[in-house]
């Protein structure tokens, strides 16, 4: 079943109300102060598992769909070591100059690489056209990673095949620049940021992503993750974006 025709059958049905036949079904009665109310249910049916199953067939679904969107949402935004990865994007030198926030950002993604590194989560870099944007900025402290050059405007066609032979990844944990792809313009980058969050993106901090990672003050390498979040964080100018206010971002607010 497609989206147009999933939506075109949402919108008909009454959720958790079908009559005979697979129809959908209501009840409209009288609530508080006079406004009308629709009450659900399955018709000699209680609501519950039974009314899941029976919007399953009638919406053509797989057994078990409903149950297994429930258990999906409610790991959603958890992250793990062992299925996580981490991916550096773009950080260069010939960039350097032109991206707003740099030098913050590539600190708050060394954070990151610090921590990967402690709990072993694995990590992917990548650079953009290096003949023309030079190599990855050395204060990243990527040595030892071998970068996997692209021209795409993604990360994930050059790696497809790295992340094809990890079949237990889950989380992908992104740091990097030019998030509205490669076109310079600080609009554009608040552009790109609620259209992740719109397409499912957890945007979050480096703190609570590495403490996320570690889960208790008990890991052994405890010890190691604390001075890392002991360091000043930087400020890359994204808590107004979190706030919902207007924020340094945009063109004239320049730090």
């Amino acid at each position: 079943m497609n989206r147009l025709e999933w939506n075109r059958r949402v919108r008909r049905t009454p959720i958790g109300r079908l009559g005979a036949g697979g129809r959908p079904a209501a009840r409209t009665t009288c609530g508080p102060k006079g406004k009308k109310e629709i009450q659900y249910g399955v018709r000699g049916n209680p609501a519950g598992k039974r009314s899941r199953e029976f919007l399953e067939r009638w919406l053509g679904l797989e057994p078990g769909t409903f149950e297994a969107m429930a258990a999906a949402r409610a790991s959603l935004g958890r992250i793990l070591p062992e299925s996580s990865i981490l991916f550096l994007c773009d950080m260069q030198e010939k960039l350097r100059d032109k991206v707003l926030y740099f030098p913050q950002i590539v600190s708050m993604a060394a954070r990151m690489l610090k921590a990967a590194r402690l709990l072993d989560v694995p990590v992917l870099l990548t650079e953009h056209y290096p003949k023309g944007l030079g190599p990855t900025v050395p204060e990243l402290g990527a040595e030892g990673i071998r970068p996997v050059s692209k021209t795409c405007f993604s990360m994930v066609p050059s790696l497809q095949q790295e992340l094809d032979s990890r079949p237990q990844l889950q989380s992908v944990l992104l740091c990097g620049i030019e998030a509205q792809g490669c076109i310079l313009r600080e609009m554009n980058r608040l552009v790109a940021l609620t259209r992740m969050q719109q397409s499912g993106v957890f945007l979050s901090t480096s703190d609570v992503l590495i403490l996320q990672l570690v889960r208790d003050s008990a890991h052994p390498q405890f010890k190691q993750i604390q001075k890392i979040l002991k360091e000043p964080i930087p400020d890359i100018g994204l808590s107004g974006f979190f706030q919902g206010k207007n924020n340094s971002l945009l063109p004239n607010s320049r730090p």
